[in-house]
């Protein structure tokens, strides 16, 4: 648990410095490693919308397969 909260908020730190850099790549993976990490569906939902919305801007539709493929069994 412990752990899980200081990738958490490692990753957090990481989202606003890719915002800063547009690095629409790097937001989307990070939003899809905060997603693997958070159990709340409601947080987790918005996590993979993010990292949708990132990855469709960048032009990385094989990476949305792969999200989809992942999070299929998560609601």
């Amino acid at each position: 648990r412990a752990e899980s909260a200081l990738a958490r908020e490692y990753y957090e730190k990481a989202l606003a410095v890719f915002e800063q850099l547009g690095a629409l790549d790097w937001l989307g993976k990070t939003q899809q490693r905060l997603a693997r990490l958070t159990e709340e569906s409601t947080a987790r939902q918005a996590h993979l919308a993010a990292a949708r919305v990132a990855w469709e801007r960048a032009g990385l539709t094989n990476l949305l397969a792969e999200l989809d493929e992942e999070f299929a069994s998560h609601p």
